[in-house]
């Protein structure tokens, strides 16, 4: 093992508590390999932005492998070896995070060994990608996507929170995520949980196309451009699920709404940035959905004439 790295394993200081109880599991990886039927392909997800993804089967209580298809399903996400020597030690706490939240993905725990670094999270049936892809964004009820939207907002928000907390303490962005479509995962009942909010800032575009250097603070951006970029991707993302559409250029509701990277979109009471802006700033409120159904209503006399017309295309 290199200097560098951290041999998780042997060092109670990687294991973190959350509340009295709660601690991450340190996993082998002999355990992460029977878990995922030895990392075969009938157990593979595809891949993210590091590795490979596989699905693998634990016991609810200490999360020892069973057999396949008993127990908590979970999803483990390798890292490819010139990842993980991107998280050395000094950065290897912001990964492992313990971060409790009902619209984020839970991270079970982690296993670093060698110089490979795996992560245990809780595994979802649904991602909203796929579920926009296929139709079923568009044949949920209003109310649904309301929930869905604020779903998404409380955990951006609560994200901010939690940044602004790390920038305090370190003087740096470390704590910053940019929030993606893809990272967007959906319960059975449509509740939103963002997934990879912990890695964000390892990903080599994030590091070269916002010129922000990880391993150097005083390079580092400061957290208002990480939030204006998750409240312009957030509106995208709204716009998605009111059409059940993908955002292009020929979306009518984003050309109606002028939505794009401009600071008019929040001077303008009509534009889908500007209730994107209200929602952060009411989804924690007892009746924010309620808040948010009305604020809709009144936005969309626009948003109506703009679904009627797509229903009657749809009829004729």
């Amino acid at each position: 093992m290199g200097d560098n790295m951290i041999m998780a394993v042997d060092n109670q200081e990687t294991l973190h508590h959350c509340k009295k109880g709660d601690i991450l599991k340190v996993f082998t990886y002999d355990e992460l390999k029977c878990a995922t039927m030895g990392f075969g392909y009938k157990t593979r997800l595809g891949e993210w932005s590091f590795g490979k993804v596989y699905k693998g089967w634990v016991d609810e209580m200490d999360y020892s492998p069973t057999d396949h298809g008993t127990g908590l399903p979970i999803v483990v996400k390798t890292f490819e070896d010139h990842h993980s020597k991107l998280i050395h030690k000094s950065k290897l706490d912001l990964v492992l995070k313990k971060t409790s939240h009902a619209n984020l993905v839970k991270l079970i725990g982690y296993c670093y060994e060698g110089e490979s670094l795996f992560l245990v999270d809780e595994f979802y049936y649904g991602n909203f990608e796929d579920c926009l892809r296929y139709g079923a964004i568009t044949r949920l009820p209003f109310q649904t996507k309301v929930k869905m939207a604020l779903g998404i907002a409380r955990a951006i928000v609560f994200l901010h929170r939690t940044q602004l907390q790390t920038v305090s303490d370190h003087s740096c962005a470390d704590g910053s995520f940019l929030f993606e479509r893809c990272n967007i995962l959906l319960d059975e009942d449509f509740t939103p949980k963002l997934s990879d909010y912990n890695v964000s800032m390892f990903k080599p575009w994030f590091r070269g196309g916002l010129d922000w250097d990880i391993d150097h603070p005083s390079h580092n951006p400061p957290p208002s451009i990480f939030e204006w970029s998750n409240l312009v991707s957030f509106t995208m993302v709204l716009a998605e699920i009111l059409t059940g559409e993908f955002v292009s250029e020929t979306n009518p509701l984003v050309k109606m709404n002028n939505l794009r990277h401009d600071t008019r979109i929040l001077d303008d009471p009509k534009s889908l940035g500007s209730v994107a802006n209200i929602c952060f700033e009411i989804c924690n409120d007892v009746d924010s959905e309620s808040k948010m159904l009305s604020l809709l209503n009144k936005f969309d006399e626009q948003y109506d004439n703009l679904t009627r017309t797509k229903m009657m295309k749809k009829l004729s």
